[in-house]
């Protein structure tokens, strides 16, 4: 039976973005009906609960204001969790459904039961219908998914077996059968039991190899229920909150690449699981073959320690609380200390505080997590990192400098700031340091005995350093009216007595170069305005550039690994939303009709090719585009780049390192059986192929229910100078929310593309960002924009009302970007009509004939008719770090 779950944001007292604009079940219903279908042997019981969210949402919109708002966010947060459900479970391999089904029952349930909830509250004469027999539904549905599992297995055994090819692949299903059989066997019906035991023997007789044993701490990905969005995220991975047998969790997601990486995940989660410790972050399991792997461990409902001693409101400096919880730390970490663990990454946001208000420590030693806080390579803990790890030789975190970062965190406590203030950078920090420099004693510390407490935890030289049972007897000292608890004392002595595990070796720090100096490019642009002749294949939105871009042989800015080059490189963008259509999917049309249909939006002459595409469902594009170019008056032979990594850290961690990264694909609007992609490539001149040299390439997608909205970035060394260039297509809802989409994209693509704490504008000498950026036409009602645009007035209307123009104005978005001059004739590329053919503008009525100012919604969003505003939403922008002459 699956317990109800109170959402994790509710249970922790914290808001979060998500919270406040949840969407209603009717206008998630064509996603999440697609979602039920995926969902194979059990679709029928999924789109039950479907059913019943939708007639409790129509009661609800039925009663309208009368209803409270905390059932109406009761119901939208249900609706939320099976959006996240869903998107967890469907479209699972015959193997993965086999070994999940009695999970993914038992949720379903739990969703019924949630629903009856809020029929509860609703207290209405009228019950729901379907709430009266929804048990006995679920009983015989339970009975027909058993029937056709068993069935399944008994007339395409062959193909369950497919899904696993090679030996590992059967080596990690037997530890989920293994599993399912040695902790719940009583959850299955006889026939169940004996199919599972049929299906162990097969892949045994497989494998050829022992059956391996579960291990202790082992959670089957499946068990666990993430939200839809992590709530953190970082070089290692992302963080979720969710749910997991009924338990508020967090689930620590990391991307594991290589057979080392393994190792280390493997011995770190036996080292977390076996530190079981009242003033560690409780830890219950972890899984090794999902991709992402993840650990599992206890939500802090109050946050960490910084944050809980604000909220308490006590007298910084002064409270025994600050001390006591202080105490309590010293506790956590000398039972690291005594089991051979170094924390190395100690700060105050790693101090987490119960809903019971202990202190606990988090993250000690987990190389996937806390090493991306190593100053070698992100600089990002260097106020809390002891001067001997701030060395050109980057020593590894000591059991020495964990004293030190702890005595910064005395600092952080009882200031309620930053060590060193927040005015003082990094740089300088590590500047004093060198130089033996500590900071100034702040006026928080009233106590000369305090302030020469932290300076003993913080001695230059680590033999100097207090050992941690004298540090817990001065604290003893500072919180007199907070008696230590017996146990806790006798805590001591029993944790001597425990066998120490093995050390943890750090990882090698992974290595990025930053760029530094950016030069700014001329420019020489080309006609966008999609003019093809073909009537049944006109491109439905384009946007392109092209410049030489020269950069000066010197730079005065930050330093960078090379200068870049004097060499001059004609370089075209441009950015095309397909529309969910292949105009090319006739191979005829690709060999013979290309050029008629590319002449106007693609020139030939350049030496590097760029290209975004929104929307696509074919790279049949990129096929055109590469004959197309190939197809030149000068005999120039062009080359499509490769993009992939040797070094794989883009998102799709489910796929082999040698893949290659161009696009982020998903579902929605016009593909439903298939997928469409937005995607990026490059086409190079032969006469360049020496000097281009692929840096990174990555994805960021948004949202699993985000479809393929996203973006892709790649990162070039043309001669010596960094590009990167990203396409993105964004979601359309308010400015605010797209903001926050670019700043994600900006950020996350950083993290993908080199260095986690900077964002991509810097680290290359040039960002170059094209896109569907979905920005509209503003405060004018569509009718008066046809109007202004038959008058002539587009430069008016863009300067004037361009959604982007006035973002940029108001809000600052793509600050220190510039976008190119636009010609006269780029009128708005959003929203046309398909198959419009060629239009002639001198018509006085073209506009109507071009702009869709009326468009029907598909009968999954509710088959309404919508009123849209055209708008500039195809734009290109580029970004320098430092402007010179070029």
């Amino acid at each position: 039976m699956a317990e109800r779950v109170r959402p994790p944001e509710e249970a922790a007292g914290v808001r979060h973005p998500e919270d406040t604009c949840l969407p209603s079940i009717t206008s998630q219903l064509g996603t999440l009906l697609e979602l039920c279908v995926g969902m194979a042997e059990t679709q029928d019981m999924c789109e039950d609960v479907l059913e019943r969210l939708q007639r409790t949402q129509y009661r609800l919109d039925e009663r309208g204001s009368d209803v409270p708002v905390d059932i109406q966010t009761s119901l939208l947060l249900i609706g939320s969790h099976f959006h996240a459900f869903l998107a967890q479970h469907t479209n699972k391999r015959a193997f993965e459904r086999l070994v999940s089904t009695r999970t993914v029952i038992a949720l379903l349930r739990g969703f019924h039961r949630d629903i009856d909830d809020v029929d509860a509250q609703m207290k209405s004469d009228k019950a729901d219908p379907s709430q009266l027999n929804w048990a006995e539904k679920c009983d015989a549905a339970e009975l027909a998914v058993e029937e056709r599992l068993l069935r399944l297995w008994e007339t395409k055994a062959g193909h369950l077996l497919k899904d696993l090819p090679d030996a590992k692949s059967q080596m990690d299903a037997l530890v989920l059968l293994n599993c399912e059989a040695e902790r719940h066997s009583a959850s299955y019906s006889v026939k169940s039991q004996q199919l599972l035991n049929t299906v162990t023997k097969k892949v045994a007789r497989m494998s050829g190899a022992p059956v391996p044993a579960v291990p202790e701490w082992f959670i089957p990905d499946h068990e666990v229920q993430r939200e839809l969005r992590p709530f953190d995220r970082g070089s290692f991975g992302e963080i979720y909150r969710g749910a997991w047998r009924g338990l508020k969790v967090v689930i620590k997601c990391v991307n594991v690449h290589s057979a080392e990486e393994k190792r280390t995940f493997l011995r770190e989660a036996k080292i977390w699981h076996k530190a079981q410790h009242k003033h560690i972050v409780k830890f219950f399991g972890a899984c090794h073959l999902s991709r992402p792997c993840f650990f599992v461990c206890e939500e802090a409902k109050n946050g960490n320690l910084v944050d809980y001693l604000d909220k308490m409101k006590t007298t910084i400096g002064k409270s025994s609380l600050v001390w006591g919880l202080l105490y309590e730390v010293t506790l956590g970490l000398q039972f690291l200390h005594r089991n051979n663990i170094v924390h190395g990454d100690l700060k105050c946001n790693q101090i987490l505080v119960s809903g019971e208000g202990v202190a606990m420590l988090t993250d000690f030693g987990l190389s996937f997590i806390s090493s991306e806080s190593r100053p070698e390579m992100t600089g990002g803990g260097v106020r809390w990192t002891a001067p001997e790890c701030l060395t050109s030789e980057g020593l590894a975190p000591t059991f020495e400098s964990d004293v030190y970062s702890f005595g910064m965190c005395v600092v952080e406590a009882v200031t309620n700031n930053l060590p060193w203030g927040v005015r003082l950078p990094d740089a300088a920090v590590m500047d004093h340091l060198r130089h033996r420099t500590f900071l100034n004693r702040p006026p928080e510390f009233e106590s000369d005995a305090e302030w020469q407490f932290v300076r003993t935890l913080c001695a230059f030289e680590p033999n100097e350093r207090p050992e941690l049972s004298d540090v817990l007897k001065q604290i003893q000292q500072f919180a007199p009216g907070r008696m230590m608890e017996e146990e806790e004392t006798q805590q001591l002595d029993e944790e001597k007595s425990v066998s120490p595990l093995p050390p943890i070796p750090p990882i090698p720090p992974r290595s990025s170069s930053l760029g530094g100096s950016l030069y700014k490019p001329t420019r020489h642009y080309d006609n966008e305005e999609d003019k093809v002749k073909k009537t049944l294949h006109v491109p439905p939105r384009t946007s392109s550039l092209g410049y030489r871009a020269k950069s000066p042989a010197s730079a005065s800015a930050l330093a960078v690994d090379q200068q870049p080059s004097n060499c001059d490189v004609r370089m075209w963008v441009g950015t095309w939303n397909m529309g969910s259509a292949d105009p090319f999917d006739d191979i005829r049309v690709i060999i013979n009709d290309s050029k008629a249909m590319l002449q106007n939006f693609l020139p030939h002459g350049y030496e590097l090719y760029v290209l975004g595409i929104q929307d696509g469902v074919s790279e049949n594009v990129y096929l055109a585009v590469e004959a197309y170019l190939n197809r030149n008056d000068q005999g120039m032979r062009y080359y499509r780049l490769e993009l992939k990594n040797s070094d794989f850290m883009a998102s799709h961690t489910n796929q082999s390192p040698d893949l290659v990264i161009d696009a982020v694909h998903g579902r929605g609007d016009g593909v439903f059986t298939s997928t469409k992609f937005t995607g990026i490539a490059i086409f190079y001149c032969a006469s360049i192929q020496a000097n281009i040299k692929l840096i990174q390439a990555g994805t960021h997608k948004f949202k699993l229910t985000s479809g393929s909205k996203g973006g892709v970035a790649v990162a070039l060394m043309v001669y010596n100078t960094t590009v990167a260039f990203v396409n993105c297509h964004l979601e359309t809802r308010d400015d605010a929310y797209r903001r926050e989409q670019i700043q994600s994209l900006n950020a996350s693509l950083g993290a993908v593309m080199g260095h986690p704490l900077f964002d991509l504008t810097k680290q290359f000498h040039h960002v170059v960002w094209m896109g569907d950026l979905t920005y509209r036409i503003v405060v004018l009602e569509p009718q008066v924009v046809l109007t202004m645009l038959e008058e002539g007035r587009n430069a008016d209307l863009h300067d004037k009302f361009d959604g982007l123009m006035a973002d940029r104005r108001e809000n600052g978005v793509f600050e220190g970007f510039t976008e190119p001059h636009k010609f006269p004739d780029f009128y708005p590329t959003w929203q046309k009509f398909p198959n419009r053919g060629v239009i002639d503008k001198s018509s006085p009525n073209w506009p109507s004939q071009v702009y869709r100012v009326l468009v029907k919604q598909p009968f999954y969003k509710g088959g309404s008719v919508k009123t849209t505003t055209p708008g500039w939403s195809d734009r290109i922008l580029t970004h320098s770090l430092l402007a010179t002459d070029s």
